[in-house]
């Protein structure tokens, strides 16, 4: 197993790995781009807080497992330095670091286990769900993802989607402005893209 790899993300690619079938392909592929985007929104307004690496990083390398009905990822955790992420305003960027408590928990984690192809797909894209673990501000939850989907073409992976996520889960309180007359919604939809390429 490489290294860097959080216990709960072991346990579920491990558990995961146990199911697949005998007649499935393994590829080793490289994380070459990833972006996160968070959207949220207060009873006024909506923002959004962007994150975006070209190159994440070169010893980010994934065994692909591929059968008919799933892909199942063996490989490290995904860190996306907070402090790497921009708002749209400057003050939002600022409020945004310390909602996600920067310091003490410098990084968003996520570690995708099994993707599993879902039915109705068109042209190039096929309509999937994934199972994964995120840790935001030190908590860690399981997710189920089901608003996602891959491309295949050139030897490029492509996995993309969006999914809600409520900050109470991970112990961040909502956040409110002005006397309460301004309030933040409790669940966030986090919105990716990661390009995965095949190993030569």
């Amino acid at each position: 197993m490489i290294k860097n790899v959080s216990i709960l993300c072991l346990l579920l690619q491990t558990t995961l790995a146990g199911a697949q079938l005998p007649e499935a392909d393994t590829s080793l592929y490289n994380l070459d781009e990833a972006r996160l985007t968070i959207h949220g929104s207060t009873n006024i307004n909506e923002f959004q807080c962007r994150y975006r690496n070209t190159g994440i990083a070169a010893d980010l390398k994934y065994s692909i497992c591929e059968s008919s009905e799933s892909l199942h990822l063996d490989g490290p955790d995904m860190p996306f330095p907070v402090i790497e992420f921009s708002c749209e305003k400057s003050l939002m960027t600022r409020e945004f670091r310390q909602l996600l408590r920067v310091d003490d928990h410098p990084e968003i984690v996520i570690c995708i286990g099994q993707i599993s192809f879902n039915r109705g797909g068109r042209g190039d894209f096929t309509p999937v769900s994934a199972d994964a673990v995120l840790n935001i501000a030190g908590r860690q939850s399981i997710e189920r993802i089901d608003h996602a989907r891959i491309r295949q073409h050139e030897g490029k992976l492509v996995f993309s989607g969006m999914h809600p996520v409520a900050m109470s889960r991970f112990g961040i309180l909502p956040p409110e402005k002005f006397f309460g007359t301004v309030r933040t919604e409790d669940v966030l939809e986090i919105g990716f893209e990661f390009v995965f390429n095949r190993s030569q």
